[in-house]
């Protein structure tokens, strides 16, 4: 324990030392609740149901192509938003898409928790990020061409 000063210049610094930051950070860390692999596919899972009703909206609303495909063999989403005004000429197409993204929703058997977590981390950051362009294309309200921002 500080001495009586040296707390006080704590909790002046840092609010009462009951609410000092770097121990809220451990109590939220020990009731932080751990996802089995199961928990984990199934936010997967709840989130690819998201990307394809965003998808399906922007198409409606004619602001890109959404493209959505669900492999369910290998339990993998892909996607990809191209603009509006892209050209589907084969395998020499110039569009760039606008996003793109490709997720396992599961995880391999013999994969320790550890592992599936780290992958499941980083899954969710692709897409979150994937979701953020829907999201701000949907906002914009305008169609996505070749030469817009948002197609950069």
């Amino acid at each position: 324990m500080p001495p009586l000063r040296l707390k006080k210049q704590l909790d002046t610094l840092n609010g009462p030392s009951s609410m000092n930051p770097i121990k809220l950070t451990a109590r939220k860390s020990m009731n932080k609740k751990e996802l089995t692999k199961e928990d984990m596919e199934k936010k997967l899972q709840e989130r690819a149901r998201k990307i394809f009703s965003l998808s399906s909206k922007i198409c409606t609303l004619d602001l890109a192509h959404a493209f959505c495909r669900l492999s369910g063999h290998v339990k993998t989403i892909d996607c990809v938003i191209n603009p509006i005004d892209a050209t589907y000429t084969g395998a020499h197409d110039p569009t760039i898409p606008v996003a793109r993204l490709e997720v396992r929703l599961d995880f391999f058997e013999h994969m320790n928790q550890l592992d599936a977590r780290k992958a499941f981390d980083s899954r969710m950051v692709e897409i979150g990020r994937y979701t953020r362009t829907l999201n701000r294309i949907i906002r914009a309200g305008q169609p996505v061409t070749q030469s817009s921002e948002l197609a950069a």
